[in-house]
C-alpha cells in the first residue's frame, strides 16, 4: 500500500480539522516543540506537498484543533507550564499573530479536547491536577467563566476527556473512572446532567480512554479496548443506551491502540451484544 510523502519532522501525531468541503488543516509539533500547519484546498498542498507553516510556541501537548464555520479554524495546546494556550485562524490571518498564542489558564492534567455545537461557539475540556474535569467556552464574544478561569465539573478520572455534539447547545462528555469503568455527562442546553459535578456510570472494565463520534441528532457512538484487548461499543440511540446502560457490544480483534472514531452512515444495530467482562520555531517552514 503506498502512501502520499507529506515531509516533515514531526514530534506528536497529527491533528486534522476540516471547515468545509475539500478543505483539510493538519497540525503537528517539530522536534522543537512549536507548532507546525499545512492545508489541502481543493487543488494542492499549501505551503507545498513537503513543507510547513510555522506557527510558534513551545507545546507541551499534541495540538487539538476544531472548526466552528467557514475558513474558522481553533487550535489548542498545553504550554510547559501546563497551562492552555490558544490561536485561530479568522478566514485572513493567525490570532493573536502567527507565532503567538493566548493564554487561557490553567493547571491542566491532560491534552484539552475541544468542540463545537455552532457558529462562534467553542468548548474545551481538560483534566486538573486534582483528577477532576474542568471547562470553559468561548460564546462569541469572550470566554467563559473568565480568559484564565474554569468550570469545575468533578470526577476522579482516570484518562482524557472524549467530547461529542450531536446538535445545537448539546455536549456529551465521557472518561474513565479509577475503576476504568466508563463515565458520562452531558450539557442539555440548560444544565449538566445528571448534575454539574455527578456522572453517569456506563459501565465495563476498560484499557484505553474512550473514543466518541455522533453521525446525526440523538446519536452517540462509543469505542473503548477492553482488557482482552478487543473492541467494544456502545450506543445512544436518542432514547436508552445500547444494548443496556452497563452493557457493551464486542467487536472482536487484539488491538494495541483506538484511533480516532470515523463518521459513517448510519447502520441497523446487531442484535448480539454483551458486558466487558472482568477477565519557537526553528525549522524554516519545515516541521
Amino acid at each position: 500500500m503506498d502512501y502520499e510523502p507529506l515531509g516533515g519532522r514531526c514530534k506528536s501525531p497529527p491533528e486534522v480539522a476540516s471547515w468545509g468541503p475539500d478543505r483539510l488543516d493538519v497540525f503537528v509539533l517539530g522536534m522543537e516543540s512549536a507548532l507546525f500547519h499545512k492545508a489541502w484546498d481543493g487543488h494542492a498542498w499549501w505551503p507545498s506537498p513537503t513543507d510547513w507553516e510555522p506557527l510558534g510556541g513551545l507545546c507541551a501537548s499534541p495540538p487539538r484543533a476544531c472548526s466552528w464555520g467557514p475558513d474558522r479554524l481553533d487550535v489548542f495546546v498545553l504550554g510547559m507550564e501546563s497551562a492552555l494556550f490558544h490561536k485561530a485562524w479568522d478566514g485572513h490571518a493567525w490570532r493573536p499573530s502567527p507565532t503567538d498564542w493566548e493564554p487561557l489558564g490553567g493547571l491542566c492534567a491532560s491534552p484539552p479536547s475541544v468542540v463545537s455545537w455552532g457558529p462562534n461557539r467553542i468548548d474545551v475540556f481538560v483534566l486538573g491536577m486534582d483528577s477532576g474535569l474542568y471547562h470553559k467556552a468561548w460564546d462569541g464574544t469572550s470566554w467563559w467563566p473568565s480568559p484564565t478561569d474554569w468550570e469545575p465539573l468533578g470526577g476522579l478520572c482516570a484518562s482524557p476527556p472524549s467530547v461529542v455534539s450531536w446538535g445545537p447547545d448539546r455536549i456529551d462528555v465521557f472518561v474513565l473512572g479509577m475503576d476504568s469503568g466508563l463515565y458520562h455527562k452531558a450539557w442539555d442546553g440548560h444544565a449538566w446532567w445528571p448534575s454539574p459535578t455527578d456522572w453517569e456510570p456506563l459501565g465495563g472494565l476498560c484499557a484505553s480512554p474512550p473514543k466518541a463520534v455522533s453521525w446525526g441528532p440523538g446519536r452517540i457512538d462509543v469505542f473503548v479496548l477492553g482488557m482482552d484487548s478487543g473492541l467494544y461499543h456502545k450506543a445512544w440511540d436518542g432514547h436508552a443506551w445500547w444494548p443496556s446502560v452497563t452493557g457493551w457490544e464486542p467487536l472482536g480483534g487484539t488491538l494495541s491502540t483506538l484511533r480516532e472514531g470515523v463518521m459513517v452512515a448510519p447502520l441497523p444495530l446487531p442484535q448480539a451484544a454483551r458486558d466487558i467482562q472482568p477477565t519557537s520555531t526553528g525549522f524554516h517552514g519545515r516541521a
